[in-house]
């Protein structure tokens, strides 16, 4: 099929990547490569160490805006947020920790629904949600139609929920330690869902374990940009 044009497209790849899909499509040596940096103007990066009980106490207070005593919280002024998670077991308990920090009565469940598509969850678990591959597709659907309609304003999620949702508004974007990221592409593609919208400013942070900083340090170590820890006199 000499005279059928055929595209292979990524949001991330090493120059070592590219090179394995050129050969495996069997691209001829005259095709042509457009690189463009991930980097966008509107996205502002930031690294911190995890300080708290490992689960966000702390560390993500910033996530909810403080009110004063008799104020009420207009959750629509949350900034849509999605934090990444590599250890689905973990997800629960980050959201949990989160949801301390809205009122009280935001945490109270409804009476038990009597019909079996009620929803028992409480205002503050739709306002801080959390989304991974081993949720019930019921469960997935309320998530996601919740997200889309601007209830849920925090996600705790899996790379799954990139499969799912394409939100210009979201404003920051949160991966939760490093210690089970992959590799650096994974990181890119999440920063990827970051202010997609070019008006607004978006945030990238990374929260890192303690003994990924300081003395030893984060660094690719080979072209697929695979992650390992080294001291810098390596």
């Amino acid at each position: 099929m000499p005279k059928i044009p055929f595209d292979a497209c990524t949001a991330t790849a090493s120059l070592e990547k590219l090179k394995k899909i050129h050969q495996g499509m069997g691209l001829h040596a005259s095709a042509i490569s457009i690189l463009e940096p991930t980097n966008r103007p509107n996205l502002f990066y930031g690294v911190r160490s995890i300080e708290g009980n490992g689960l966000g106490q702390k560390d993500l207070e910033f996530l909810i805006p403080k009110v004063q005593v008799g104020e009420t919280l207009e959750t629509s002024l949350i900034p849509k947020t999605l934090v990444y998670i590599d250890h689905k077991q973990d997800a629960p308990k980050i959201a949990d920790e989160i949801r301390l920090l809205l009122p009280s009565d935001l945490r109270t469940r409804p009476p038990r629904p009597m019909v079996w598509n009620g929803d028992p969850r409480s205002q503050a678990e739709i306002i801080v949600c959390v989304y991974h591959v081993e949720m019930s597709s019921t469960m997935k659907n309320m998530v996601i139609e919740d997200w889309k309609a601007g209830k849920s304003r925090i996600m705790i999620a899996s790379s799954a929920c990139g499969l799912s949702i394409n939100d210009k508004e979201v404003e920051r974007i949160i991966q939760w330690g490093v210690k089970r990221l992959d590799n650096l592409d994974t990181l890119k593609q999440r920063y990827g869902h970051c202010a997609r919208d070019s008006g607004k400013q978006g945030l990238c942070l990374l929260f890192t374990e303690k003994n990924y900083i300081g003395p030893r340090a984060l660094r690719p170590i080979n072209n697929d940009g695979d992650i390992r820890r080294s001291t810098l006199e390596d």
